[in-house]
């Protein structure tokens, strides 16, 4: 085998030093969608680790891909534990996603150079590039989803996406994705509860909102009492962090549809500055402490 050139070391150098960087990187934790991006990146990373490894390790194939497996998951594991390290979460799934991206891309090198009388070297590189796929299929696919969502913009939730299941979440109360009231298409049905935060937390794939004025959604009272409801908008820096401003404050009523608060005012007004460029989550919370009255909210959209 050649000698590995300069070029590999400096790669591989390179994608270690991104490993524990991309690990502590903010900003690809918010709704489920970014979430399973930031798992699939695993897969890719250290799929693309082992593929440097197969070409700098000196032995023969099979060597080489149990080498270049064992090498990976290491410094993946190595990885977790310098995230603990600085307070974040040791997650041992990660440790499986790494080993998961590492064994299928050195399945991939190993089926691309072997061959064997009994199995044609055509069937093996078509092997090899199903294996190389899975690699880069839930990024791809998960990037797509995420894609999709962010195209909608202005509009952040209608709720009649494939996906809309993943960018909204209950809090204390019951959320419900349903078709049947006088909102059109489908919407969320929340049944409040006694608690101050009752209400739905929504997640935005779309995230520069300099450019828009208004937080616009609809909303009414399907059964029970009117709700004094406010909004929280939130960046990622305080993200599940809600304080109640004067400007997120309205009265949601039987009928009432269309309600729109100002979104630099809020902002301003929870003490975060004026800075609309990276909003991640909404929460639309009951402030009237009446349970068992059920609000439909639908059409999250800006203007």
């Amino acid at each position: 085998m050649a000698r590995p050139s300069v070029r590999y070391w400096f790669l591989l150098i390179l994608l270690l030093t991104a490993i524990p960087v991309m690990h502590l990187l903010p900003g690809l934790d918010g709704s489920t969608i970014e979430r399973q991006i930031r798992d699939a990146l695993h897969i890719v990373g250290f799929g693309a680790v082992a593929w440097l490894l197969f070409d700098i390790v000196p032995y023969r194939p099979v060597a080489r891909s149990l080498i270049a497996f064992i090498v990976a998951v290491v410094i993946g594991l190595l990885s977790e534990f310098g995230q603990k390290l600085t307070g974040n979460v040791f997650d041992p799934v990660d440790i499986l996603r790494d080993a998961a991206g590492a064994g299928l891309m050195v399945m991939a090198r190993m089926l691309w150079v072997v061959g064997t009388p009994e199995m044609p070297r055509l069937l093996l590189r078509c092997m090899a590039l199903a294996a190389v796929l899975a690699v880069f299929a839930p990024m791809g696919y998960w990037s797509w989803v995420w894609l999709e969502e962010r195209l909608k913009a202005p509009v952040i939730e209608d709720f009649d996406g494939r996906f809309s299941e993943t960018y909204f979440s209950a809090t204390n109360s019951d959320v419900t994705l349903t078709s049947s009231s006088g909102l059109n298409d489908r919407h969320v049905r929340i049944v409040l509860t006694s608690s101050t935060r009752s209400g739905v937390l929504l997640w935005s794939a779309y995230y520069d909102w300099r450019s828009w004025e208004w937080f616009v959604f609809d909303a009414e009272i399907i059964d029970g009492k009117d709700a004094e409801v406010s909004v929280h908008i939130n960046d990622y820096d305080s993200i599940d962090h809600f304080q109640d401003t004067h400007a997120g404050m309205i009265t949601v009523t039987t009928g009432s549809l269309g309600h729109r608060v100002p979104i630099r005012e809020i902002i301003r007004q929870a003490e975060r500055g004026d800075d609309a460029g990276n909003i991640r989550q909404i929460a639309i919370f009951s402030r009237s402490r009446n349970p068992g009255t059920i609000m439909a909210v639908d059409n999250v959209r800006l203007e």
